[in-house]
């Protein structure tokens, strides 16, 4: 989006969608994205942005289609302009990229919509449609909050699919407890009980087994599933995990771009933060990113910079921090790891990380920068990431001096199918709150019409329409407390019934809750009628 700041809201009902921006169509979006790439001189790391545009396109591609024939358990075989599979060389100019991307794991069916309108999309433009596993990205605790229950007493409970384990990206994760994953299908049906008749889950787990039995880290584990999933429902995007792509030799010149230069970028990245904070009216100096900074260790001649770093035998993210000279660039984490290159080296330097088992990963904000930059000619995002993207914008325009591609919004709303919901209809728990309010501060409301309060109504009046004054303030307000406490006697009855129905309201609040939230993981519903939905609603993007 260019211009202010897009905000956007999820949609509420089941079934419904949203598209920002709705015009102009793809095809439109996808040329003047182009033209805006290929314009403006800009240089990375002494190369024209277009060069290097192409050339990691082509790396894209190509790692893309040894990952996905290897999801697939199928040889590789190399991509054209219409997709997949298909004979001919990859080409990064013969086709437009259109990208998406998301962590692996758990995601409700409004984020995996996404790649069905990437696979939509990509079939109406002759676009390749590829889509980018955030693996770099920490794991969350690894349990899915289940309904279960009755429809009218619905509550969560937390269904592991694996042991706990110390925080780890995604791609170093290993899967803990073969026991545990191997049984989260069948003990999650349970929890379900009869709210879902045939969950997806019990249909797709025995791909995840087998992922795991093959030794696949817990974040590939989750996207062997969804990716054979996704084939048998007829999508045929590409998959490429940005690890991979992080240790990329395109990667490796934009990096050393960004760290060759890392005082004037920390100063634009911050100020297009600022710029997001001041519009957003946000106190928090963590949202939507938090700043960098200079050194930590307090040598001013260190700039943090926009990556993490860790090594294989010890995967805790550390900071980067680079410290450009005349000749050279210094780059350490201040934990032991430091290394130095001669500034028209410094690519090449890190090029070979990889070998070296150092992994050098882009952090959220630099991910969107570089894939918007290099690797596509458009980006679908959801709710999250396009609102925190308006900051690439701002880098767009004040560090690059280009007018930032647009991106595509795109997010669904589905219910889980757990059967009639009336019996959730009713008081709610705040109803009960505004009355019990009402009879404490406000009790002549509804005794209006009672001859036994018409007196305390009255004195209760007249203290109200006496002007209030230091004199007789505290006079004033004796008389208002004295006035609703004889009226507030008369509603005992009615306040204990209130009391008595906060319970079952509340109950009934969180059931409603569940049942109305479209954050329930995909594999919850059933598979026929999600495919259905999934693959309809993408089919009217544009």
């Amino acid at each position: 989006m260019s211009g202010a700041y897009a905000r956007y809201r999820a949609p509420k009902a089941s079934g419904a969608t949203l598209v920002e921006p709705a015009e102009p169509g793809v095809g439109a979006l996808l040329r003047q994205n182009a033209r805006r790439l290929t314009d403006g001189g800009v240089r990375i790391a002494g190369r024209p942005l277009a060069e290097l545009r192409t050339a990691a396109r082509q790396e894209l591609l190509a790692t893309a289609n040894r990952y996905t024939a290897s999801l697939l358990g199928e040889p590789s075989a190399p991509v054209s302009a219409s997709g997949a599979g298909a004979s001919g060389a990859p080409s990064a100019a013969s086709a437009p990229l259109i990208l998406t991307g998301h962590q692996p794991g758990p995601c409700h069916p409004g984020v995996w919509w996404k790649n069905f309108a990437l696979g939509a999309l990509s079939r109406k433009t002759g676009a390749v449609g590829v889509h980018l596993i955030i693996d770099s990205d920490l794991g969350a605790a690894p349990t899915v909050n289940v309904p279960t229950g009755a429809i009218a007493d619905l509550a969560y409970q937390a269904v592991p699919y694996d042991r706990p384990a110390p925080p780890a990206p995604f791609e170093n994760r290993p899967i803990e407890s073969r026991q545990v994953w191997d049984s989260f299908a069948a003990r999650t049906a349970a929890t379900l009980g009869p709210l879902v008749e045939g969950p997806l889950i019990t249909q797709c787990w025995p791909d995840a087994v087998a992922a795991a039995a093959d030794g696949a880290p817990l974040g590939e584990a989750w996207t062997r599933l969804r990716v054979r999933l996704e084939r048998r429902w007829g999508l045929e995007n590409l998959e490429a995990p940005l690890s991979a792509v992080c240790d990329g030799p395109a990667m490796a010149a934009f990096a050393a771009h960004l760290l060759a230069d890392a005082p004037r970028f920390r100063d634009a990245y911050n100020a297009a933060l600022a710029r997001y904070r001041t519009a957003h009216k946000l106190r928090n100096r963590a949202h939507p990113a938090p700043d960098l900074a200079g050194d930590l260790a307090g040598d001013d001649r260190w700039t943090e910079s926009p990556f993490w770093v860790w090594t294989a035998g010890d995967p805790e993210r550390r900071a980067v921090f680079s410290r450009p000279e005349a000749d050279r660039v210094l780059l350490t984490d201040h934990a032991g790891w430091r290394i130095e290159a001669p500034s028209e080296q410094l690519a090449a330097t890190l090029a070979r990380l990889p070998a070296q088992g150092v992994k050098l990963r882009t952090r959220a904000l630099t991910t969107t920068l570089f894939a918007r930059l290099l690797l596509c000619d458009l980006f679908l995002h959801g709710i999250g990431g396009a609102k925190y993207d308006g900051v690439t914008d701002d880098l767009f325009r004040h560090y690059f001096g280009l007018e930032p591609p647009t991106y595509l919004t795109l997010s669904a709303t589905l219910h889980l199918p757990i059967g009639a919901t009336g019996a959730l209809e009713g008081t709610t728990e705040a109803d009960i709150d505004r009355r019990l309010r009402e009879i404490e501060f406000h009790p002549e409301r509804p005794l209006a019409d009672r001859p036994d309060a018409s007196d305390a109504i009255a004195h209760k009046l007249r203290w109200i329409e006496t002007a209030k004054t230091p004199a007789n303030a505290a006079e004033r307000h004796r008389g208002i407390v004295a006035a609703n406490a004889a009226l507030g006697a008369l509603l005992t009855d009615e306040r204990e019934r209130l009391e008595a129905q906060r319970g079952p309201a509340r109950a009934r609040d969180r059931a409603r809750r569940i049942a109305l939230s479209r954050e329930h993981p995909y594999f919850l519903f059933p598979g026929e009628e999600l495919r259905e939905t999934l693959t309809r609603l993408a089919d009217t993007v544009l």
